[in-house]
This record gives C-alpha cells, sequence and structure tokens, in this order.
C-alpha cells in the first residue's frame, strides 16, 4: 500500500570541489582589472587583498572618489602663483560650463550627445 506520509526522496547535491581551471582564473583576473582598474589602483595603495572583508566592505563610488580626489590634489604638475587660489588640477573644461547661459549648456549637451556611440552602451 502506498503510503502519502511518506517523504519524497531527494537526491543529493553534487560535491563541489574547490578547484579552477587555470585558464579560466587568468581570464576572470584580466577581464576584472581591465573592467575595474580603480579597484586594482585602490588595493594596491591600502594594501588590500581581493575579495577580503576590506574590500567587499568598499564601494566602487568612495573607490572612485578617492581616485578621482587624489588626481585633483596631484599638483606635482602645477605652476603654482601664491595667493591665486588655483592650486587644485581641473580639467578647464568642467569650469567653464559654470560660465555658460543654460542655453549653451543646452547646445552643447546636443552635441556632444550627436557624437556619443550608443553601440558602446548596448548589453
Amino acid at each position: 500500500m502506498w503510503n502519502i506520509f511518506r517523504k519524497k526522496q531527494v537526491k543529493p547535491a553534487p560535491i563541489i570541489i574547490n578547484e579552477f581551471d587555470d585558464e579560466y582564473l587568468k581570464e576572470f583576473v584580466y577581464r576584472w582589472n581591465r573592467d575595474f582598474p580603480i579597484d586594482k589602483w585602490y588595493r594596491n595603495k591600502h594594501k588590500v587583498a581581493f575579495n577580503s572583508p576590506i574590500h567587499r566592505e568598499v564601494s566602487f563610488f568612495d573607490m572612485r572618489f578617492e581616485y578621482e580626489e587624489e588626481q585633483l590634489f596631484d599638483r606635482r604638475d602645477i605652476d603654482y602663483k601664491i595667493d591665486t587660489g588655483d592650486w587644485l588640477k581641473l580639467d578647464k573644461s568642467i569650469m567653464e560650463d559654470d560660465t555658460l547661459t543654460e542655453e549653451q549648456k543646452i547646445h552643447k549637451f546636443k552635441k556632444e550627445f550627436e557624437n556619443l556611440d550608443l553601440d558602446r552602451y548596448d548589453d
């Protein structure tokens, strides 16, 4: 007689062996560093191991912010003139946007958008 209260027999999960294909691992390392170069820069700067708890706590935004800030404060290429306040390494195109009218900003945006290759962002 069939027992309706009998539990269904479940097959155990396959044994997982922690073994990587060498070529897969090399490809992963290459792709990671190609796609996230600032992550590599951050880990080198702070001597943080990949995928360590400290590495996982930091967001990509925080890494990028620190990178951009360091680039901004890198003053080796600047001829500093005393009392000018011009001691940051700024991209002059960022500063010129502040002087544009709204109409000029819209025109500039449309022109940049026309030159944008949207196929690069098609997943």
